[in-house]
């Protein structure tokens, strides 16, 4: 499956990323920074930025061919799940399948 993963750079980024290459999956880290790990291929976006996060997520489609899933894994104060999907529910229907 090739599967983003947004703050793939972070701590807890970075072990779900080498836990999907482990088990073979093609994976693309979306993170305002690059990881050390270049196992897996790297789209520079701040999630801050509406406009993008809009591109990275629909840019998906002509740089990589599509996605099978996306792993949200984003640092956040609150650290409350999903807080991307609430601020901008619009983006919701550009990644669904």
């Amino acid at each position: 499956m090739r599967i983003a993963v947004t703050g793939g750079s972070g701590k807890l980024g970075r072990a779900v990323v080498d836990e999907l290459l482990v088990h073979e999956h093609e994976v693309v880290n979306l993170d305002r920074v690059p990881s050390t790990d270049s196992r897996a291929s790297f789209t520079r976006v701040d999630f801050t930025d509406f406009g993008q996060t809009a591109g990275a997520l629909t840019a998906v489609d002509d740089r990589h061919d599509g996605l099978d899933a996306v792993f949200e894994r984003l640092a956040h104060e609150s650290n409350r799940r999903s807080w991307w999907w609430r601020r901008w529910p619009s983006l919701s229907r550009l990644v669904s399948r």
